[in-house]
């Protein structure tokens, strides 16, 4: 099952909305990330995956 998160937005005049949101999504609203910002966010990671990678499987190459 996927987690949900409860949060409530209140708006200037005081009316209060309820509502659900995946905490992955949150995440991303609140940093400003759509998908790609999230797989420049781990560009380090994937730079040494494909390093490791070419050095294993150097014929894919």
């Amino acid at each position: 099952p996927t987690r949900r998160s409860s949060d409530l937005l209140t708006t200037p005049s005081g009316e209060s909305f309820h509502f659900d949101i995946d905490p992955h999504r949150k995440h991303c609203m609140l940093n400003g990330l759509d998908d790609i910002g999230l797989t420049l966010a781990h560009a380090d990671e994937i730079r040494a995956f494909e390093a490791k990678h070419k050095t294993a499987q150097p014929w894919l190459f």
